[in-house]
């Protein structure tokens, strides 16, 4: 089929048409555009890079949770008891500063943990064991 002869057939339904179907067509494609322009704003202003799950390199008994409104949660698994630690966490030029909330229990021995971002790999310095904690995302 000719697409000159497709176009010339929409143009002459067009002209044929009532206002109120053109009225309707209009509505719908200004409906779509806009639907597809918010999804796509939402989608970038909402993704954070560092959101997920991270597991200790050295000790998969110990994961770090980082959520996407900058809250964390370091779970200690023993055996079959969990320990929780909740805090906030910030990423500054892919240092990480995580700190942990002072009125809940915390786990980890230290009030707060820095360290770096490298790619899918976080490392903090834990002053519990005077070394460096290794998380990779899972």
């Amino acid at each position: 089929m000719d697409i000159n002869l497709i176009e010339k057939n929409f143009w002459e339904i067009w002209k044929e048409g009532d206002n109120l179907k053109k009225i309707f067509f209009i509505l719908v494609i200004a409906l779509a555009g806009t639907l597809a322009v918010i999804s796509v704003n939402t989608n970038a202003f909402n993704n954070n890079p560092y959101e997920g799950q991270y597991v200790s390199r050295d000790n998969s008994n110990i994961t770090l949770k980082l959520d996407s409104n900058n809250k964390c949660t370091m779970t200690y698994t023993l055996y079959k008891d969990a320990e929780c630690t909740d805090g906030k966490y910030e990423v500054n030029d892919n240092k990480i500063n995580i700190t942990f909330d002072s009125k809940k229990d915390n786990y980890c021995g230290a009030s707060s943990l820095q360290g770096e971002v490298e790619g899918s790999r976080i490392k903090v310095y834990s002053s519990l064991d005077n070394k460096y904690l290794v998380f990779l995302k899972e």
